[in-house]
């Protein structure tokens, strides 16, 4: 009896572990990832022969199932399918992809700029031609002389 039950303990978490490996391929069937997957390729011959070539239990497997199980608990796994068998969670899931596409490039510029701006303010300090940064340093060495 005891044996059986020792069994038993040493069983439940491979149990625990097929059962959210269960509820991550649900949410990832639910998002339908397979198409979302290629929408960063150009339509035409190309994404059509992707489309037909993508192995949809491959791409679970290989690359989204383990980022999911790695990223949420069970019980956010069991939240997220509930929200995304909704109405609203369905629209969500469809319009999601064709969202950050656009708004990725559109963000883009902004983006360069603000990492242009931050790598010549970088320069600027390491070489000591950056003005502020001179006056920060300098009001800095002259607190640390007060005290």
């Amino acid at each position: 009896m005891r044996f059986a039950l020792v069994a038993l303990l040493l069983t439940l978490p491979l149990h625990a572990a097929d059962a959210r490996k269960a509820l991550a391929v649900e949410l990832f069937t639910l998002l339908d990832v397979k198409n979302q997957a290629i929408y960063a390729w150009p339509e035409g011959e190309v994404r059509n022969r992707m489309v037909a070539k993508l192995d949809p239990v491959t791409l679970a497997e290989e690359v989204y199932v383990p980022l999911i199980l790695d990223r949420f608990s069970e019980k956010e796994l069991r939240e997220l399918i509930a929200f995304y068998k909704t109405r609203v969670g369905q629209k969500s899931a469809a319009l999601m992809p064709h969202l950050f596409d656009p708004s990725a490039l559109m963000a883009s510029p902004y983006v360069m700029r603000i990492g242009r701006e931050v790598s010549e303010e970088l320069e600027r300090e390491k070489d000591g031609s950056d003005p502020v940064n001179r006056a920060r340093v300098c009001s800095t060495c002259a607190s640390s002389r007060r005290a």
